[in-house]
């Protein structure tokens, strides 16, 4: 396992693994599993789900292919070690992506303060798509000045930096 994660990709990728694991929660059998897996996780994390993953690949392997059919339980045990490894389909990008962005700007206690960074922002937010969230980047540059005013040139230049990294999905440096 990658230890260069941090603790919001590992609740990423657990809560991705919940949700997928969610379709198969109505089996009484699976539904002891993930409970248990969940009870687990508290203590050790993520292996929790990799040991879940892994079982479900090998000891419940005919009680997943009964419930779903042999080649939808393969796709699932697949997809779960996709989701424990971090891989993301382009809509599971794209999705965490614009949660981040909003996240981001709903944390920022400055921009309510100013009317047309605000109303920018709140276009974006309801828009929800990763065009206007570069054409909210691009609005916050050419309205440097009016971020400068709400916090400083160095706040402003750190605002644009930490904003550009989660729109571009870049990790901060």
């Amino acid at each position: 396992m990658n230890t260069n994660l941090t603790q919001k990709e590992l609740n990423w990728r657990i809560a991705r693994a919940k949700a997928h694991l969610a379709q198969i929660g109505n089996s009484q059998t699976f539904r002891k599993e993930i409970e248990l897996t969940e009870k687990e996780a508290q203590k050790t994390g993520i292996e929790a789900y990799w040991k879940l993953q892994d079982k479900l690949s090998r000891e419940l392997s005919n009680h997943l292919i009964n419930y779903q059919g042999s080649s939808e339980a393969t796709f699932f045990c697949l997809k779960l070690a996709d989701i424990l490894n971090g891989i993301e389909t382009p809509e599971e990008k794209w999705y965490r992506i614009r949660e981040n962005i909003k996240e981001f700007l709903n944390s920022d206690e400055d921009i309510p303060n100013s009317e047309n960074l605000k109303k920018l922002t709140e276009e974006a937010i309801a828009e929800n798509t990763m065009d206007g969230y570069y054409n909210l980047l691009k609005s916050f540059r050419q309205n440097y000045d009016e971020l400068a005013k709400l916090k400083t040139e160095d706040g402003a230049n750190n605002f644009l930096e930490k904003l550009t990294n989660v729109v571009y999905d870049r990790k901060e440096k």
